[in-house]
């Protein structure tokens, strides 16, 4: 099951991007001299977008790497089942195991990853304080355990958290799953979840979400009810960033806008999904940007985060926990920097130079909470070391 009930999602998955259903009517027919790995057959859509850039002219190289990628991407690619990849697979495993239970600690600021997606600073703080409220839910009134329960099921529906078993999201951090051994994975899992670091992150996932909807209700009633044509453009544009597609966005602003809780601080699921259990047209379009945001502040690398050689068992090895600075970089660093770039060229100098001091803050706030719970950690877990560094004098600030 830890194998098929991954195979059969990414199965459903690449027929939603790059099933025959996409291909243009009439076209599903390969041409000779088109995709050169089978000529002859029908087109999926993948192969059909390949052809097609191959009679325009790119070179067969250029083309298979386009292949290369989204294989790797959507896990099409063969695994590897020799010997020496089953013991590079278990050297990883049991190395990342070996170097992870100080991460439970590491991970307690990386709530205020928010401050940075929204450019508020007070939603780093929420999201942290909706962690950590987690936590006592258990001893709190009812209304917390019905509130509780309720988001740990929406968190579900919305596809934010991370199975228990599995430990996906973590396995992530530090290279990637080990699909070609069901024992390695389960072993990791559960390594995952006794050092609490996969209730942790779902726990942070969860609070992500909650800031995560809050703030594309904003977005909508900014974009409904703007202050300026200004705000109403910024609001597009950081929907768009979300996922939500340019022809969805009137109705998905009009839908978030009148999300709203009720007593108990619970949103009304028939909004969000059926009854037949499906979610409806604007619940999906709510969870794609839910999922996004939400993997833009808790980290959950992706395949595309990582060189394509990482995939592989000594890629694992050598890339390793550097497929959490990767995501890293390229959601919260590249997407700051790409945002004051949008700003200065859509609507100037001093747009764009308040947009950086809007960004610099929450990226200050993060580092110095990073940096306080990193001197936490080593001053309980490493005291020694702590004790030399400081009676050298190399603690001064």
């Amino acid at each position: 099951l830890m194998q098929y009930i991954p195979g059969v999602a990414r199965k459903v998955e690449y027929e939603k991007r790059f099933g025959s259903h996409l291909v243009p009517e009439g076209k599903r027919k390969k041409k000779s001299g088109g995709d050169p790995s089978s000529p002859m057959g029908n087109h999926d859509f993948l192969s059909y977008s390949i052809e097609q850039m191959l009679l325009a002219g790119m070179n067969d190289r250029e083309a298979e790497n386009v292949r290369l990628i989204v294989d790797t991407v959507t896990g099409r690619m063969p695994r590897s089942d020799h010997a020496l990849a089953a013991t590079l697979n278990y050297v990883h495993a049991y190395g990342s195991m070996a170097i992870l239970p100080r991460a439970v600690l590491s991970s307690i600021a990386e709530p205020m990853t928010a401050a940075v997606q929204t450019g508020n600073v007070l939603d780093g703080f929420k999201l942290l304080n909706m962690t950590i409220g987690e936590a006592f839910a258990s001893i709190g009134t009812d209304t917390m355990k019905e509130r509780r329960q309720y988001y740990r099921q929406l968190g579900n529906i919305l596809g934010v958290i991370d199975l228990p078993e599995s430990g996906e999201i973590i396995a992530n951090r530090v290279g990637g799953t080990v699909e070609e051994s069901s024992k390695i994975a389960k072993g990791m899992g559960r390594f995952f979840y006794r050092t609490g670091l996969v209730s942790l992150t779902n726990a942070q996932r969860r609070s992500g979400m909650r800031v995560g909807i809050q703030y594309l209700i904003e977005l909508g009633k900014q974009y409904t009810n703007p202050a300026s044509d200004k705000m109403k453009d910024r609001a597009v544009e950081a929907l768009r960033d979300f996922g939500v597609a340019s022809g969805d966005i009137d109705q998905f602003a009009e839908y978030a806008a009148n999300l709203k809780k009720d007593a108990k601080g619970m949103y009304d699921i028939d909004l969000i999904m059926d009854k037949s259990g499906e979610l409806t047209d604007m619940g999906e379009i709510l969870a794609t940007a839910v999922r996004r945001f939400t993997d833009q502040t808790i980290q959950d690398p992706k395949s595309i985060d990582r060189p394509a050689y990482a995939e592989r068992p000594m890629g694992r090895i050598v890339w390793g926990i550097q497929s959490f600075i990767s995501a890293f970089t390229r959601n919260i660093l590249l997407f700051s920097a790409k945002k004051v770039q949008r700003e200065y060229k859509n609507r100037g100098f001093f747009a764009g130079s308040e947009m950086a001091m809007k960004t610099i803050a929450p990226l200050a706030i993060l580092f110095a909470a990073h940096t306080a719970v990193s001197s936490l950690r080593e001053y309980l877990l490493n005291r020694d070391q702590w004790e030399t560094e400081d009676d050298e004098d190399k603690l001064k600030v």
